[in-house]
């Protein structure tokens, strides 16, 4: 539910991803990714907070990356 209202209510460049080391699957959008070394990675923020995540993923809220985390992904599919 939480993917299709995601994906309903953007109209940016977005995927929905597999993060391989934690075996779940998000939206996120496409501007989080990056490739390493050959492998492909997105940052994810460090927040607890569902609706405050869903809000960074639809305002595609640039990385911070000393402060997120990062994970090998692999793209399901990519909207927008």
């Amino acid at each position: 539910v939480l993917i299709k209202l995601a994906m309903s209510s953007l109209s940016v460049p977005f995927g929905v991803v597999h993060f391989l080391d934690t075996n779940e699957v998000e939206v996120m959008p496409m501007n989080w990714a990056y490739t390493q070394n050959d492998s492909l990675r997105c940052y994810w923020p460090n927040i607890k907070n569902v609706a405050k995540i869903l809000l960074a993923v639809k305002k595609q809220q640039h990385p911070v990356k000393s402060l997120w985390s990062n994970h090998p992904i692999r793209i399901f599919h990519e909207y927008g």
